[in-house]
C-alpha cells in the first residue's frame, strides 16, 4: 500500500503534527506501507529532494512565505500527484481543513482516494466567516474519510453536515520508550550541566508561539508563582519559524520591561525528553488544542502538568488522577495550582505516575499505526 503523506511543514522544521507523522511512519512501514512525504519547501537552505529517516521527502514550490511561494507550492503538490500517480494508493493530508480540501482536489485529478487529518480545533470556525473559506469547506467535505482528534473537531464536523459514517476518530500516539523518566543520575547530570545547582524548582512550557498557546497568560502568572515559590525557573522550549502572529518577541519585551524573574528562552530541540525528564512540572496555558503531542509526551515521562480545561486536553486529563485542569485565560488560578504542585512534591509525583500509566495504556503508536491500517483498507475497498 502506498501512501502519500501531504503536510505543509515538515523536519527540520519541529512541531506536533511534524513530530507525530515522523514518528507514524516506521509503525505504518512495518504494517506493509510505503510513504513518501510531500510538503512546502519554506526556505532556500531546504533542499527540495531529501531522505529523512530513509523516507523520501519532496519540497515542492518556491522557497519562501509569500503569495507567490504559496501558489508554487500548489502547483508543485498537482505537479507531482499527476506524475506519480501510477505510485500513489492514498492521499493522507495532515494539518488544517484547508490542506485537506487540497488533498480532495488532488485526489480527483489523480483518481485516488484521500483521507484528511484534521488536528487543530480553531480553523474551521475561521473558515466559516467568509464566503472563500465555505468554499473550502465545501470542498473538504468530499473527503473519503476525515479525521478528528478531539470531541471538539468531532462538533465542528457535524455542524458542517459532515456524514457521520465519513467521520473517523483516531487520536495521536507517543512513544513511551523514548518518553520515559529519567534515572535520578541522568537528570541529576542535566541540570548541572544547565547549571542548575538542584535547589531549583523548574517549569516547563513547550510549544510554538502562536497566541493560542496561552504563553502570554503563564507569563502573566508567573511573578505571582515566583514570589510564592522563589526556587522556581520557567524555561521556555519552542519555535517561532514561520509562524504568524508570533508573541514571543511582545513576551520578551514584557519581561525586560516588568523585570520578571527566572524566565529562559531555550529556543528548539531535537530532544524534548531530556528537558521533561528533568523538570518538575509542565504548564499548558492553552486557549485551544487538538490533541497536543507535548502533553501526551510529558505525561509519558511522568512529568506532573497544570492545564487549561479546553478541548483535547480535558480528553488526556482526569482532573486530581493524572494531571490538574484550570479554566483558560485565567492568569491566577494557572499560578495558584502551579504554587500548589511546586509546594507538593508528593502529589507531582503521584500525578506524573498516573499520567504515564494512562498514556502507556491507551496511546501507544503501535495502537494507532493499527487504527489507520484498517482506515486505509476500509477507503480503499470503497472507491
Amino acid at each position: 500500500m502506498k501512501i502519500l503523506m501531504i503536510i505543509d511543514r515538515y523536519i527540520p522544521l519541529w512541531g506536533g503534527a511534524e513530530n507525530q507523522l515522523r514518528q507514524l511512519i516506521p509503525h505504518l512501514q512495518k504494517l506493509g506501507c510505503e510513504i513518501t512525504v510531500l510538503t512546502r519547501r519554506w526556505s532556500q537552505d531546504m533542499a527540495a529532494q531529501d531522505s529523512i529517516d530513509g523516507i523520501p521527502v519532496y519540497r515542492v514550490g518556491l522557497p519562501g512565505k509569500h503569495i507567490l511561494a504559496t501558489l508554487s507550492y500548489l502547483w508543485g503538490l498537482q505537479w507531482y500527484v499527476l506524475t506519480h500517480r501510477n505510485s500513489i494508493d492514498i492521499i493522507h493530508t495532515h494539518g488544517a481543513a484547508a490542506l485537506g480540501a487540497v488533498g480532495v482536489a488532488l485526489g480527483k485529478i489523480s483518481h485516488k482516494p484521500n483521507v484528511a487529518k484534521v488536528a487543530s480545533a480553531d480553523r474551521i470556525p475561521i473558515l466559516e466567516k467568509s464566503a472563500l473559506g465555505r468554499i473550502v469547506l465545501s470542498v473538504f467535505k468530499q473527503s473519503n474519510a476525515m479525521i478528528c482528534l478531539s470531541k471538539e473537531i468531532h462538533k465542528q464536523f457535524q455542524r458542517i453536515n459532515i456524514p457521520e459514517q465519513r467521520i473517523k476518530h483516531i487520536k495521536n500516539a507517543v512513544d513511551a520508550s523514548r518518553f520515559h523518566p529519567l534515572y535520578s543520575s541522568q537528570r541529576q547530570a542535566w541540570r548541572e550541566k544547565r547549571g542548575f545547582n538542584g535547589t531549583e524548582l523548574l517549569v516547563l512550557f513547550c510549544g510554538n508561539f502562536r497566541p493560542i498557546k496561552g504563553l502570554d497568560i503563564l507569563v502573566e502568572a508567573w511573578p505571582r508563582v515566583s514570589k510564592a515559590v522563589p526556587q522556581a525557573r520557567l524555561l521556555i522550549l519552542g519555535h517561532e519559524k514561520f509562524i504568524p502572529g508570533s508573541v514571543k518577541e511582545s513576551l520578551q519585551k514584557k519581561i525586560q520591561e516588568g523585570q520578571i524573574p527566572h524566565i529562559n528562552f531555550e529556543g528548539e530541540t531535537p530532544s524534548p525528553e531530556l528537558y521533561y525528564g528533568a523538570a518538575d512540572l509542565l504548564a499548558m496555558p492553552s486557549r485551544q488544542e487538538g490533541f497536543p503531542n507535548v502533553l501526551m509526551e510529558a505525561m509519558a515521562c511522568e512529568l506532573a502538568t497544570v492545564s487549561s480545561d479546553t478541548c483535547g486536553i480535558n480528553e488526556l486529563i482526569i482532573p486530581g488522577e493524572n494531571g490538574i485542569l484550570v479554566p483558560a485565560d485565567d492568569p491566577g488560578r494557572l499560578a495558584d495550582a502551579m504554587i500548589t504542585l511546586l509546594q507538593n512534591p508528593d502529589q507531582r509525583a503521584s500525578l506524573g505516575k498516573k499520567a504515564r500509566e494512562y498514556v502507556v495504556r491507551n496511546l501507544t503508536f503501535q495502537q494507532i499505526a493499527g487504527q489507520y491500517f484498517q482506515l486505509y483498507n476500509e477507503v480503499i475497498t470503497k472507491t
